[in-house]
């Protein structure tokens, strides 16, 4: 080679070839010194870039590049081939066809989309129409707003007739209920369960509206929080409670487990309630039978007899499932028209 063929000095030194098929690069900038790279070869179709060598794209200013390389193992090695045609707004590549490690890439449109039909608004939820399209729902709607609430709710509203098939429906595959439940549970921000609704899944079984240690179950025709409401409410203490106004009118708690009236011969009368039977032990001793034990012998009875102005019902040697009743009609002990109410826990 000439000098004048690199403008340098005449001598240029090559290295010997470590690999029969790679490029060589100048090894400084003083273009006297070539060096040879086993990491890009070339077997004069092909190049191949060696260890996940990249292939980049510099920007104008070569000062970043976008690159592509390899993943790092290939388990078997292919080609694709590249569209011919020229594609068309919002296509995307897809392979079309792959055997025996060679592929065909073409220019598509893209596959899954489905059309926006109807003319859906604000809040409502989107549903399948077809397999094709979507379209908002009027029924079920997301982010409406309960009235004096900043809540957001999902609510389903409409005329469904007189059945139920057009509303929320909660489907299990179970068919037994040892597989579990389907239901309904609410909690707080912090995971606290408030209350679960789950209904019972044959005909044998009841459903159940089960309440968390934090809240009450409410019966009333209002907002059972408002001050003037009449209401039957289960709270979290185990009592029912009922409110006339907003103030308690009752509780189960404070109702008579157990009354009965009998005539002077000691004959029970109807409408007796939790009451076995009447026995009478002497004149003016009576012995009542609980239907229902209490749970211990530490409750309350109270009487009232009739025949005189001075007459008292005595309770005495209490049991959980019996009371001895005993009659005073001035001072002596009387067969008498009798009624006892008892208070306790069952």
């Amino acid at each position: 080679m000439a000098n004048t063929a690199f403008g340098h000095d005449a001598t240029l030194t090559t290295p010997g070839s470590t690999t029969d098929t790679a490029l060589v690069r100048w090894a400084n900038t003083s273009g006297t010194s070539l060096n040879n790279t086993i990491n890009i070869l070339s077997d004069g179709s092909n190049i191949t870039l060696n260890a996940r060598g990249e292939v980049r794209f510099s920007d104008a200013d070569s000062t970043h590049y976008i690159a592509f390389e390899s993943p790092a193992t290939v388990g078997t090695s292919y080609t694709m081939t590249l569209p011919a045609d020229l594609p068309a707004a919002d296509e995307v590549l897809t392979v079309t066809s792959y055997s025996g490690g060679a592929g065909v890439l073409e220019w598509a449109a893209a596959a899954g989309g489905a059309a926006i039909t109807g003319t859906p608004v604000a809040n409502q939820l989107a549903v399948w129409t077809s397999a094709a399209a979507i379209e908002g729902d009027a029924i079920l709607t997301f982010g409406t707003q309960v009235a004096g609430s900043n809540a957001n709710v999902l609510k389903l509203e409409g005329d469904f007739g007189d059945y139920a098939n057009g509303a929320l429906q909660i489907k299990t595959t179970h068919t037994s209920n040892t597989q579990g439940y389907p239901g309904i549970s609410f909690y707080q921000n912090d995971n606290t369960l408030l209350a679960t609704f789950r209904p019972g899944l044959t005909s044998n079984d009841s459903g159940s509206l089960s309440i968390g240690s934090v809240g009450n179950i409410y019966f009333a025709a209002g907002d059972p929080d408002a001050n003037a409401v009449t209401s039957m409410r289960i709270l979290a203490t185990g009592d029912v409670a009922i409110y006339e106004n907003n103030k308690v009118a009752s509780i189960t708690k404070g109702l008579a487990k157990g009354h009965l009236q009998w005539a002077a011969n000691g004959t029970l009368q109807p409408n007796s309630n939790n009451v076995t039977s009447l026995s009478r032990t002497g004149t003016g001793q009576y012995t009542i039978t609980w239907a229902n034990d209490f749970d211990s012998a530490d409750y309350q009875c109270v009487g009232s007899c009739q025949g005189g102005t001075d007459s008292m019902c005595v309770f005495s040697t209490p049991a959980a499932g019996t009371q001895l009743v005993e009659i005073y009609v001035n001072g002596s002990s009387t067969d008498s028209i009798t009624n006892v109410a008892a208070f306790g826990d069952l």
